[in-house]
């Protein structure tokens, strides 16, 4: 159990993670591996299990959006009207759903991962940084091509391990471990285990409502039931209560900041909205939050630093 200083820990990442990094479960990561440094000096991980064996919930979350077929109109309309009555969070989920049911392939799927959704973006992003009109997902666009001619499942899945595991999900682990000094393994990145597991029929990876299906069953020579059958739990913190309890007065400052404002990566009276919105509960923006939090302390920690030594 711990109680990080959410501040002073964000700080502290921005250093270590040298780039722009928005996955907020680095905090924990780092916090684990630093725990495990006062005992080994390396560790295995599970990363790239989740991508070989379809243990994601989103995986399942898709293909029970797809199996609907034809009825996703029918089923985007009746989540859209009730999203617009149910108020909060709940409703702003309902209308995220209508979204997801309304697009194609990628859209479909990336729309229900991606830390920000296009109008989001289009509303929040400054002259700096606006993209060109090629669309939202437009940087995804080689590895949503490597999915073509797939199933549903294997495209989502080709998708993750073209993007999501290289520069999301490694870069973590790598700099997360070693901060601490700490060297991490990923066993299921072995290629003969990404090449058995990626050629099992469905079946074998997901049944029953469930991803890694066979993985839980060589798993069951070795680890009790209440391993194997406990639910899938993320690797995530509260964002929605730091930003209105520890990090507020931090996303508050930084966002009425000159710095802030001139640098023209964010319009900061959207980001106050998206503020503003979340501390009033009409919906959980925690994670873009995170996401703003997340390049502007960099910006500060890697441009206006080096900028300040250059003038000295």
């Amino acid at each position: 159990m711990v109680e990080p200083d959410a501040v002073d820990l964000l700080q502290q990442l921005v250093w270590y993670l040298d780039e722009p990094f928005a996955d907020s479960s680095a905090v924990p990561s780092y916090l684990v591996a630093k725990l495990a440094r006062e005992h080994v000096k390396m560790v295995l991980t599970g990363d790239a299990g989740d991508e070989a064996f379809a243990g994601y919930d989103r995986y399942l979350r898709f293909l029970s959006l797809e199996r609907l077929g034809p009825a996703k109109a029918g089923a985007a309309f009746i989540a859209d009207t009730a999203g617009r009555f149910v108020p909060g969070h709940r409703g702003y989920r309902l209308r995220r759903i209508a979204e997801r049911l309304r697009q194609p392939f990628p859209e479909s799927y990336l729309s229900g991962v991606a830390l920000t959704r296009a109008d989001a973006a289009a509303e929040l992003l400054g002259d700096a940084v606006r993209p060109s009109g090629a669309g939202h997902y437009a940087g995804l666009a080689a590895a949503a091509q490597t999915a073509s001619g797939l199933d549903a499942l294997d495209r989502c899945i080709a998708i993750d391990f073209a993007s999501y595991l290289p520069d999301d999900i490694l870069v973590k682990l790598d700099r997360m471990a070693m901060a601490n000094s700490l060297e991490g393994r990923a066993p299921f990145l072995d290629h003969r285990v990404v090449d058995f597991a990626v050629r099992l029929p469905r079946e074998l990876r997901v049944r029953d409502g469930r991803g890694k299906h066979l993985l839980r069953k060589v798993a069951a020579r070795w680890l009790p039931k209440e391993v194997l059958t406990k639910p899938k739990q993320g690797f995530a913190i509260p964002l929605g209560q730091w930003f209105r309890g520890p990090l507020k007065p931090l996303a508050a400052d930084l966002i009425a900041s000159r710095s802030f404002r001139e640098r023209g990566f964010f319009k900061p009276a959207a980001a106050q909205r998206f503020l503003d919105g979340h501390l009033a509960g009409k919906a959980d923006y925690g994670e873009l939050l995170w996401l703003i939090l997340s390049l502007e302390l960099w910006a500060r920690r890697f441009l206006d630093e080096k900028a300040q030594l250059a003038k000295a």
